[in-house]
């Protein structure tokens, strides 16, 4: 699948050739330097994707660094709710708001399981 940031990286060594045949600058250097700092800015961010108990998929784009807290609430409102009636795991391991997807290992791509909270759990019969 190609990356969302292939293009601009051809457009710029695109330029370089144009400018390599004009003789006007040494530009080598320069693409690199623009294709890095292209992929630190798309690295920035993480696509994480929520999936809910009827398997349907709402996306959201995240900065590595932030709370998913930030993520969890953006949920919530979309399904009319409080955070505090939703479960959110990934790989079965509960995820805590205070967490960053760096610090919850969450990487492009990943997907989030969010379960209603279940109150109770037993239905206990006694007969004598």
């Amino acid at each position: 699948m190609p990356d969302a940031m292939d293009p601009p990286a051809k457009t710029v060594e695109i330029e370089q050739e144009k400018n390599n045949s004009s003789d006007t600058m040494d530009p080598p250097a320069k693409t690199v330097e623009i294709e890095q700092e292209e992929k630190k800015s798309s690295s920035a961010y993480t696509t994480l994707i929520m999936m809910d108990e009827e398997h349907n998929e709402h996306v959201y784009m995240v900065r590595k660094g932030t709370p998913l807290k930030k993520l969890m609430d953006a949920y919530c409102v979309t399904q009319s709710v409080e955070l505090n009636t939703f479960v959110f795991l990934f790989d079965g391991r509960r995820l805590r708001p205070e967490q960053t997807p760096d610090e919850a290992g969450l990487e492009d791509g990943d997907e989030i399981d969010t379960f209603q909270h279940q109150l109770g759990g037993c239905v206990c019969a006694f007969s004598m």
